[in-house]
């Protein structure tokens, strides 16, 4: 798997394909795995996605570094390797909110912006959504995955969790196969402490042809986070997507459907002259 250095680390990613870029980021605790199973890129679209620090084969650096901020230099810098001017750029839950962070900080560098199930606004991760990535990463640091797995299973947090959502509360468990967990468990704290932005007048900024991707059975990605960012983004267009709690094998073909049928859209525009100026189409 190739990798390219920045910030003393190295950061391990894949490009599927050729054509226009789009960088399509992993969600919290997620890595390139969970980008490569949910999407296949279109032909003329060259997707790279790459493990973000503390996730997947990329270390975790410096505790103080984790956060949105940083998490979107590191898109800059993965930019700068492989030499891209511009593309598409989008994420899932915590992507979403890099790819987010990256669109208003680096507009020039960013065609369209797509958000997927995300999981956070303006501030920081609701308190309810907080406790369950705290108990996680209290019970990997004192008993480890395998322990700390039983143990959340049978936790209160877990169950009240399953309750209204068992597609959630099971999602959360795949945090205690991740092999590097114990030395990585700081992020399951410090980033839902973080946001990607620090108010919603922000948004109203980008000017690319935005796709929010939501559903109204998700506890921690609420569909009406998606309704706040799609009323904001001038060019936003949200579209519901299956549940994975519902049928998680047509939760992934909703999600591979409308990003096709948006990059499509985003291609015609450039395929029939629009220049690529300042994102105005």
């Amino acid at each position: 798997m190739p990798q390219f250095e920045h910030s003393g680390l190295s950061f391990y990613y894949v490009e599927v394909g050729s054509g226009m870029p789009f960088i399509f980021l992993h969600g919290l605790g997620g890595s390139i795995e969970q980008i490569v199973k949910i999407y296949s890129p279109l032909q003329g679209i060259r997707m790279i996605t790459f493990d973000q620090r503390a996730h997947g084969k990329t270390p975790m650096g410096e505790k103080s570094h984790l956060g949105f901020k940083t998490f979107a230099n590191d898109v800059l810098a993965l930019y700068d390797h492989l030499h891209l001017e511009y593309g598409i750029i989008g994420g899932i839950s915590m992507g979403a909110g890099v790819a987010l962070k990256f669109a208003l900080t680096h507009p020039d560098k960013v065609v369209a912006l797509i958000l997927s199930r995300p999981a956070w606004l303006d501030k920081p991760m609701e308190q309810k959504n907080k406790a369950i990535y705290n108990c996680i990463k209290e019970l990997i640091e004192k008993h480890g995955t395998q322990t700390g797995r039983e143990l959340f299973l049978v936790s209160d947090v877990y169950k009240d969790l399953y309750k209204t959502s068992p597609g959630n509360a099971r999602s959360f468990l795949v945090h205690f196969d991740y092999e590097h967990a114990a030395v990585t468990a700081a992020k399951y704290q410090v980033l839902p402490e973080d946001t990607p932005t620090y108010s919603r007048d922000e948004w109203k900024k980008i000017k690319v042809p935005t796709l929010v991707l939501a559903n109204h059975s998700d506890h921690v990605h609420p569909y009406e986070y998606g309704l706040e960012y799609a009323s904001l983004i001038g060019l936003a267009t949200l579209k519901e997507i299956t549940s994975k709690t519902v049928n998680e094998m047509q939760h992934n073909k909703d999600v591979q459907q409308n990003i096709d049928t948006f990059i499509k859209s985003v291609l015609n525009k450039t395929e029939n002259g629009t220049k690529h100026n300042s994102k105005t189409y």
